[in-house]
């Protein structure tokens, strides 16, 4: 970092060590490449320029014009006086759409503001931009041979270094891995030599499947592969890209026409291969290896995908009258967009489907017919929202009705009577199932998320939930129950009793646990009261000696041998008649139930 600084400042004092001409003749070369085919020009003649150093474009046409102005001490007044006096000049011949101004230095914050005011008061006439040093620098750091004209030895190179150091005879497995790093870095660096308005990204994998990417990266604008490897091409110079955009030239012949045409008119993507493809060429050809075989290139073409794009919000109805199903507001985005229709496709990952929507491109702002599709997304989504689409669906299927209304204009947006061909069934098994989780959720307040199978498990926990939700209590097919009673002398009669004979055994516990799990979520029951109306005392004999061994206030472990199933009642169901202590006489409060004869204690 420290050595990417200094080299960084080199270049502001060199840049400042420039004389007025080699400044312009800078200024040219950089812009030149920024834009290699944007008919960038340069004007001849000191004060006799019309305000005019550099421009693209025809000077009678609203050119794009660069006005150069060593000034590498500052901008102060006088300085600023010669500026206004260029723009002046050059707004009295031509009309220029814009108007850029360069810099050796960087504005400090009161020239910004001189410059912002600027901008304003001209803006009715041009627009006015600033190209400084901080900029030109970074142009020179991705531009090695501008740079290397300009400021020789301003930069180490450390590819050049590599390149020398590189042939060092037997290689260990770390050295060749380092190796083939730094032939790499050389080989981007040069694909940055032949224009740095981009950068670049590569992958090597000789005899294997470079297919491009399945959907772009951010940034991502081209792609190129042939045998053994993918070069993806992201921008990076916005401004030089935006004045003078990739070309692309190609005549389309026979069947890739129509291919075509279609995909300029739906904004869906195609692939045209041999047979339908000559006279390819395109800013990328520096990229492709040699001069490929005509009949083995295949150009793709793919939409513009906006990670930012502008969303829209819409009420949607599903179905009519009573059955009808509300959504309130979903966001949707464009998928894609041709000169004659547009997809939009649903946005909210939460949604356990999504909906895509394809319109006619109309004067109107209304469209008079669309197609739908739905897709069902139910995995991992809460089963409530689950639910409410297959209602929704149930409804459409019952009415065909469908209506959305534009939330930000509150206006309706598209209403229709859809008819279906093929419409997927929801069996009444599945409705059943998704309406008795939905109330396990709502009675325990849990969230459940639909599963990718229903296991014996979750049907189990269903049936013991219900039960405790409709009715308060519940069967508990458990095979024991294992307890901490504490020692009280008051109780120890009663417990002595208890050793020979079958006894009702009541707890108070916190929840049922193990928790009863439903689609992989545990549901918390919450205080229940256990009932074991006929149960016995394993293993007597060590279970008194213990007992009457212990100080008063030590805990006994008791397994109890259940005879009939245990009952679990809801607290909120049994109100006051868990009786005085709501346990059994010297019961601990935290005994717990299993299935294995197990308990906290």
């Amino acid at each position: 970092m420290d050595l990417a600084i200094d080299q960084m400042n080199a270049l502001y004092q060199r840049l400042r060590d420039l004389d007025p001409k080699a400044f312009e003749d800078l200024c040219f070369q950089i812009i030149s490449a920024r834009h290699p085919d944007a008919n960038i020009t340069r004007a001849n003649g000191a004060g006799g320029d019309m305000g005019v150093d550099i421009f693209q474009g025809d000077l009678a046409e609203n050119p794009t014009v660069w006005q150069c102005k060593f000034f590498p001490n500052g901008v102060r007044s006088p300085q600023k006086v010669q500026i206004r006096k260029s723009l002046r000049v050059v707004l009295q011949h031509f009309k220029p759409r814009r108007w850029i101004l360069c810099l050796p230095i960087d504005l400090n914050a009161n020239g910004h503001t001189w410059f912002q005011q600027l901008k304003k008061e001209y803006a009715h006439r041009t627009d006015v931009g600033l190209f400084q040093a901080s900029q030109i620098v970074r142009e020179l750091l991705h531009r090695r041979a501008i740079r290397n004209m300009f400021f020789p030895g301003a930069v180490l190179e450390p590819t050049e270094l590599r390149s020398i150091l590189a042939h060092t005879g037997e290689y260990s497995d770390r050295e060749l891995h380092q190796l083939t790093l730094e032939n790499v870095e050389q080989y981007l660096q040069r694909l940055r030599d032949r224009d740095a308005r981009f950068d670049y990204q590569v992958m090597f994998l000789p005899h294997g499947d470079l297919h491009p990417h399945s959907s772009p990266l951010p940034g991502l604008i081209a792609t190129v592969t042939d045998a053994d490897k993918r070069i993806d091409v992201f921008a990076r110079d916005i401004e030089a890209l935006q004045l003078d955009p990739p070309k692309v030239h190609v005549t389309v012949k026979g069947e890739g026409a129509r291919k075509l045409q279609h995909a300029i008119e739906t904004g869906n993507s195609v692939e045209l291969g041999p047979g339908e493809l000559s006279h390819f060429r395109s800013s990328f050809d520096f990229l492709l290896s040699g001069k490929p075989d005509p009949q083995s290139r295949v150009l793709k073409l793919e939409p513009l995908r906006r990670h930012r794009s502008k969303q829209f919000q819409f009420k949607t109805m599903f179905g009519a009258r009573n059955s009808a199903v509300l959504y309130e507001s979903i966001p949707f985005s464009v998928a894609r967009q041709g000169t004659k229709e547009v997809e939009l496709i649903s946005v909210d990952q939460d949604l356990p489907f999504r909906m895509s929507m394809v319109f006619p491109i109309s004067p109107n702002s209304v469209p008079h017919e669309a197609s739908f599709s739905l897709q069902a997304r139910f995995i991992g989504r809460e089963v409530r929202a689950v639910r409410k689409f297959v209602m929704a669906m149930k409804a459409l299927k019952e009415s065909g009705n469908i209506e959305l209304w534009d939330v930000q204009r509150e206006v309706r947006f598209f209403e229709a009577k859809m008819s279906f061909e093929l419409f997927p069934e929801a069996s009444e098994s599945l409705l059943t199932l998704l309406d008795e989780v939905c109330e396990i959720a709502d009675v325990f307040r849990a969230r459940i998320r639909f599963p990718k199978t229903v296991s014996q498990e979750d049907q189990m926990s269903i049936s013991l939930l219900l039960a405790l939700g409709r009715g308060g209590e519940a069967g508990l097919e458990v095979q024991g129950i294992s307890c901490t009673l504490t020692k009280s002398a008051a109780h120890e009669g009663v417990f002595l009793d208890a050793l020979d004979a079958e006894q009702t055994f009541r707890f108070e516990v916190g929840r049922v646990t193990p928790m009863p799990r439903v689609f992989g979520t545990e549901v918390d029951t919450g205080p229940c009261l256990v009932v074991a109306e006929r149960a016995t005392i394993t293993d007597k004999e060590r279970v008194k000696r213990k007992y009457l061994s212990a100080a008063e206030g030590e805990g006994v472990v008791v397994h109890l041998r259940l005879l009939k199933p245990a009952t679990v009642i809801l607290r909120r169901a049994v109100g006051s008649e868990i009786g005085t202590d709501g346990q059994a006489p010297g019961a601990n409060r935290r005994s717990d139930l299993s299935d294995s004869l197990r308990s906290e204690g």
